[in-house]
């Protein structure tokens, strides 16, 4: 029961993760201005769009939920290979980097001129972990075969986004397929759910049953001569 509630709380946060995602990559690709002085529009963001960022980073936390979602449904199928987990708690580790970089950058803090240091060796290590579990995800035939497709295909179309251009627009497949994945594993969570209360529904009958055959039989006995001697069935 715990292994579903992580996952059916981390399936919403797939969906709203994946949805935002998207959303903030189309937006992106409407701004009229960027950073990179190549282009046309090159100068500082104008007054208001700071929240973009803050809301592509808390995108990612929620996306990266699923991450867990995904760990939880494994264990509980026993599919978790010990190379997923390795991937997944590299993954995880890298990912934290990144957001911890990002939300320093936004705070615009002085003298980060180590940033590099820390945004390089962390999306090179959650590269690395989400690859491994990745890999072992799709090995171990827990994913439909359509979803699995559309996830691939979404980060092999996040290669070619650019928030600079509106090449951004390849960065929303990925949010569209996360928010996939979080329909299938609310969808899971939903099944299982009712099958365990079926379960306990038809199990409750027979444990009923058998305390009353208990109770009838907890009466005076003949066969030692002492008053209320009980025979427990079935203990």
């Amino acid at each position: 029961m715990y292994n579903i509630r992580i996952v059916r709380y981390s399936s919403v946060c797939s969906i709203l993760g994946g949805l935002l995602w998207s959303m903030t990559a189309v937006i992106h690709a409407l701004r009229t201005w960027c950073i990179d002085m190549s282009c046309s529009a090159a100068g500082p963001p104008p007054e208001g769009w700071d929240f973009l960022d803050t809301i592509t980073v808390f995108s990612i936390v929620l996306m990266a939920s699923g991450i867990a979602g995904l760990v939880a449904l494994s264990r509980n199928e026993e599919l978790l290979s010990r190379t997923g987990a390795v991937g997944a708690a590299l993954g995880t580790a890298g990912l934290g980097t990144l957001i911890l970089a990002a939300l320093l950058s936004s705070a615009s803090f002085p003298g980060l001129s180590w940033m590099p240091l820390a945004i390089l060796p962390g999306a090179l290590v959650a590269l690395v972990g989400f690859a491994l579990f990745g890999v072992a995800i799709a090995w171990s035939g827990l994913l439909p075969y359509r979803l699995e497709a559309q996830l691939m295909a979404a980060s092999l179309l996040l290669l070619a986004a650019d928030e600079q251009t509106v090449a951004i627009l390849f960065a929303a497949p990925l949010g569209l397929a996360w928010a996939a994945l979080g329909q299938m594993l609310w969808f899971w969570s939903a099944s299982a759910e009712t099958m365990l209360r079926a379960a306990y529904d038809a199990e409750l009958p027979v444990a009923q049953n058998r305390s009353s055959r208990t109770d009838r039989l907890s009466v005076s006995s003949p066969s030692f001569g002492t008053p209320g001697t009980s025979f427990p069935i079935g203990k």
